[in-house]
């Protein structure tokens, strides 16, 4: 008959609330916190170094609870050894300030009757001030000690209780207290406890040493604490509201606000009239009343297993969820039939062949069970007593605990629950912690057990345990082919004589087999006495292998260097090779040679400027001064009279008359260039006095052509100018009789605008000839286009020198920039010496570099030479680096090499050496005791030969007749053998379960 879920409900409720009262009720839990160790947060110093988190700001969630930072203790200044003498008592205590001793023993006398002379401090004036001086800073430290010690108190008390609680971390919990609760309830003790806990870390910052106090990770932020209650007093409904308001808790433990509302409804729950402060302070006398204070506090205690508040956990949850979870209901209705899935887990079943091995040996039946429990939630076993039923228990735990199963034992007895226990593997046995009895003895089970899980899961190593499950799995398959060779064994026996066989080069019946191997004794025979019990198939080494090892016993050279090849070297990869060490000392050799040719140099004013510049800014400086120079050279060297005091009015910063002057020049030749150009080829010449007013008829002329007049010309060229002649043609009389064009009188428009660009070409190469200083004389040319040629050549020169000018001024604004001196622009040689300073600069800065180059030859080996196990080879060659010795180097990489390859052939000597030692050791020890006795080197060129043979020898001993009883001895042996792996086996499975970090989380640790 099915129960329906409502009932089931209500008597899982029930059930759960029976269990918390029944606990209750043999429980008692401490009243107050005179059994804890206890740190006040009203007791810590407010000082920079300490800080808690509801000290200031709101703290966020998940911020820190407070820290301690470390203050190193600052010894007081040490007196003078005068001083010291007078002081009245040690300088150590910051609230005894020192004082002179007015009169001190002076030097003891010699002789046995001479008293002991007695200084007077009247008597030595230097103390006093010497002593005032002193006692100056010896205040200061006071000053600072007074203000520091409570720190390091309070740091102590810290460290303290975090050492003690990480030491014994199953026994004693750290809290973060809050909600000092003081009550005297009527007929009831007095408690003086805090409410609310969180679990505490206290992490030590390895660096700083600072103490940082953090919330651990738990399933509930807040726990409420009413144990030292009695349950008349817990029964409010309003607990599990606050309860739940605990478990939902979001905010920093220690923001006021929000802790102090849930402290005030725990209150208002306990007592109507309860009073809730938020202070510091502890209240003092217990009153009817209670009174909840802030009062933060970290807390050191013994665990409380707090099974009663479990218990009503489980009924609250129950209540919550209106619903019994899978595994409570068999609780609560003995017909439920759990649903099951098959544990593919192999757990502590091992199959041998066709046999299944557990930890104990169990017969079939108590076999089936076992395997049943895979299969079923729930199994029933019934017998009398005798029949197994206490070692079925215990060969089904440790199959469970294998499987990595949690398993709970009950009984209606603790000897029921002694005798499983007893009956456990050893291995396993600490495994079960069992709470039964309360004898010294099964206390002192408790702590065994509980202190090996604990350390257990402190040294887990996971690689570990998968190494040792594999060890024991192989060593299992090992023994079964043992077994299985055995069996075989026992059947060749009876057929060993008729069955034909091949090992190694033999091949026939054993008998066969034999006669060739007595026939290879003499040359193979030696080997008999030195081959295994147990021999591989091959050899362990091959015969180059061997011959190369042999080769390497019997190097002298290599015995020589193996010492030595013994103590620290350097990394052959890492040094620098001896053709690019000789390089770089060259290298360096020739930049001090540079350096020191630029030595004259450093002494100018302007070179440390110049050598802190950037490389790439030095460049340009040197480029632009040498420009410099080699224009104000070219321009020196030419001949142009004017050419000198141009040079230097524009570099002496006096060339605004120049910078005038070829304006006024670079305008004349614009002006002058097309007319100059417009008469081309063409001839003008006058023979008037005055050019002006023939200008002005020509013009008039020039007009009167244009607007349609015309000019009668005789056969001559010469214009008629009779009666009937226009006014401006007569006018023009002068023009006709002075100016000719081409020879010609100008009659016609294009030789009057000849005659006018040639009277204009005149007045402005005359004016570009005055524009000049006096002092430059123009040269006599023969046409107007080279007179203007020459000046246009002219005020290019010229405008090269404004160039320089300009160049030299804007030069002046980047050493300005760079902070750098103006050099004397008019002196070139020292124009070209400040270029030479960044010459001299770059060689300082190639030696520094090459320099460097030859130093980081040494830094391969920089961090060895202070090993006190360095090889003196390392030592040379870092000498040699220092000394520039460039052969000493060669030498010593040359026998540094030479001693890593003395390392590698005696590594390689030894790895064939353990590899025979292992599997032939007798092999080993006698190549070993006489390498040097020449009958080795015909033995190992047979090596492997003889090898085959020996094995052979030790496979024929194998195939004879042997005793069926003894195999059968060696069977059984096997199988014990067997079943000690399998449960060694089981025993590392359950405990690579139950102490990996997933299942013996830090909060498990903590409840164990």
């Amino acid at each position: 008959m099915t129960t329906a879920p409502a009932s089931r409900l209500d008597r899982a409720i029930r059930l759960f609330e029976f269990l918390a009262r029944a606990q209750q009720s043999v429980t008692t839990a401490p009243r107050t916190v005179d059994g804890y160790e206890v740190a006040w947060t009203r007791d810590m110093p407010r000082h920079p170094a300490v800080h808690f988190a509801h000290w200031d700001v709101v703290p966020e969630p998940g911020a820190e609870i407070g820290h301690v930072d470390r203050l190193d203790r600052v010894r007081p200044p040490a007196p003078s050894s005068e001083v010291a003498r007078w002081l009245e008592a040690g300088c150590d205590d910051p609230d005894v300030v020192p004082k002179l001793a007015l009169e001190i023993p002076g030097p003891v006398p010699e002789g046995e009757d001479a008293e002991p002379e007695v200084l007077l401090l009247a008597d030595h004036p230097r103390i006093v001030p010497a002593y005032e001086r002193w006692l100056i800073g010896w205040t200061q430290w006071a000053d600072r000690e007074r203000v520091e010690k409570p720190v390091r108190d309070a740091y102590g008390a810290l460290f303290a209780m975090q050492a003690e609680a990480a030491s014994n971390p199953e026994e004693k919990e750290l809290v973060l207290a809050v909600g000092c609760l003081v009550w005297k309830p009527a007929d009831h003790p007095v408690v003086r406890r805090h409410l609310i806990t969180v679990p505490l870390r206290i992490d030590l910052d390895p660096a700083s040493g600072t103490l940082h106090l953090t919330a651990a990770e738990t399933v509930d932020p807040l726990r409420l604490e009413l144990d030292m209650l009695d349950s008349g007093l817990t029964r409010s409904r309003h607990i599990s509201e606050v309860r739940e308001l605990a478990r939902t808790y979001a905010h920093h433990p220690l923001d006021l606000a929000a802790i102090g509302e849930v402290l005030q409804r725990v209150a208002n729950s306990l007592d109507p009239d309860a009073v809730y402060t938020e202070t510091e302070n502890p209240g003092r006398a217990a009153a009817p009343t209670a009174e909840v204070t802030l009062a933060p506090a970290v807390v050191l205690r013994r665990r409380n297993h707090g099974l009663v508040e479990v218990l009503e956990r489980i009924r609250e949850q129950l209540i919550d969820a209106e619903s019994v979870p899978e595994g409570v209901l068999p609780l609560v209705d003995p017909d439920h039939r759990p649903p099951t899935v098959a544990d593919p887990a192999p757990g502590a079943l091992v199959a041998v062949d066709d046999e299944v091995y557990l930890p104990l040996p169990v017969n079939d039946t108590q076999l089936k069970i076992v395997q049943r429990v895979d299969q079923n939630a729930q199994t029933l076993v019934q017998g009398p007593p005798g029949t197994g039923k206490t070692h079925t228990a215990a060969a089904l735990l440790s199959h469970l605990l294998a499987q990595g199963k949690r398993v709970l034992v009950t009984a209606q007895t603790d000897r029921a629950l002694k005798e499983v226990r007893a009956k456990l593997p050893e291995a396993i046995r600490p495994l079960s912690v069992a709470v039964v009895g309360a004898s010294r003895e099964d206390m002192a089970d408790l702590k065994v057990a509980v202190n090996t899980i604990s350390q257990r899961a402190i040294d887990f190593d996971g690689d570990a345990s998968v190494r040792k499950i594999q060890h024991h799995l192989d060593a299992i398959d090992r023994l079964r082919r043992s077994r299985s060779l055995l069996h075989r064994r026992i059947v060749d026996v009876r057929s060993a004589e008729v069955t034909k066989h091949e090992q190694g080069p033999y091949r026939g019946t054993l008998a066969a087999i034999a006669t060739a191997h007595n026939a290879d004794e003499k040359p193979y025979g030696w080997l008999r006495p030195l081959i295994p019990a147990e021999p591989a198939d091959q050899p362990p080494l091959a015969a180059a292998e061997m011959i190369e090892w042999l080769r390497l016993l019997r190097d002298d050279r290599l015995s020589a260097d193996e010492p030595a090849a013994q103590e620290v070297l350097a990394d052959p990869a890492t040094l620098l090779p001896p053709a690019d060490f000789a390089a770089a000392v060259a290298a360096e050799s020739q930049a001090r040679a540079d350096h020191e040719a630029f030595q004259g140099g450093r002494g100018h004013a302007a070179f440390a400027a110049v050598r802190a510049m950037p490389p790439g800014d030095r460049t340009v400086l040197r480029q632009e001064l040498h420009r410099l120079a080699d224009t104000a050279d070219d321009l020196a060297r030419r001949r142009e009279v004017w050419m000198a005091d141009a040079l230097a009015d524009v570099v002496s910063g006096r060339g605004q008359v120049w910078w005038n002057r070829a304006t006024q020049l670079q305008q004349l030749t614009q002006q002058a260039q097309p007319h100059v150009q417009a008469l081309g080829f063409t001839s003008v010449c006058s023979t008037g006095p005055d050019l002006a007013p023939l200008v002005a008829l020509a013009r008039h002329l020039r007009e009167h052509l244009n607007a349609g007049g015309k000019i009668k010309i005789a056969a001559d060229g010469t214009p008629v100018l009779g009666v009937l002649a226009a006014k401006p043609v007569k006018a023009a009389r002068d023009l006709f009789a002075h100016v000719r064009v081409d020879g010609n009188p100008p009659t016609s428009v294009a030789a009057i605008d000849f005659f006018l660009a040639w009277t204009e070409a005149g007045r402005l190469l005359a004016a570009l000839d005055r524009a000049w200083p006096a002092s430059v004389v123009i040269p006599p040319e023969d046409t107007f286009d080279e007179r203007l040629t020459w000046h246009v050549t002219e005020l290019h020169q010229l405008n090269r020198v404004l160039a320089l000018g300009a160049d030299l001024a804007q030069q002046d604004q980047r050493l300005a920039a760079w902070r750098l001196p103006r050099p004397e622009w008019a002196d070139l040689s020292a124009v070209r010496s400040y270029a030479a300073l960044v010459d001299a600069a770059a060689t300082d800065d190639h030696l520094l570099v090459t320099r460097a180059a030859v130093d980081a030859a040494v830094e391969p080996v920089a961090g060895l030479i202070h090993d006190p196990a360095v090889s003196p080879v390392v030592l040379a060659l870092a000498k040699a680096v220092v000394d520039r010795d460039v052969d000493g180097y060669a030498v010593a990489v040359h026998r540094h090499a030479r001693l890593i390859e003395a390392r590698g052939q005696g590594q390689y000597r030894d790895r064939l050496g353990s590899r025979l030692q292992r599997e032939a050791a007798r092999v080993h020890e006698a190549i070993a005791a006489l390498p040097e006795d020449d009958v080795w080197d015909d033995r190992l060129a047979r090596w492997e030969h003889a090898w085959a043979w020996a094995v052979t020898g030790v496979w024929l001993g194998n195939r004879q007749v042997a005793d069926l009883n003894r195999l059968q001895t060696e069977i059984s042996e096997v199988e014990q053998t067997i079943r000690h792996h399998v449960e060694e086996l089981s025993a590392e499975r359950a405990w690579r379960h139950a102490a990996s970090p997933s299942r013996i989380s830090g909060s498990a640790r903590a409840n164990l």
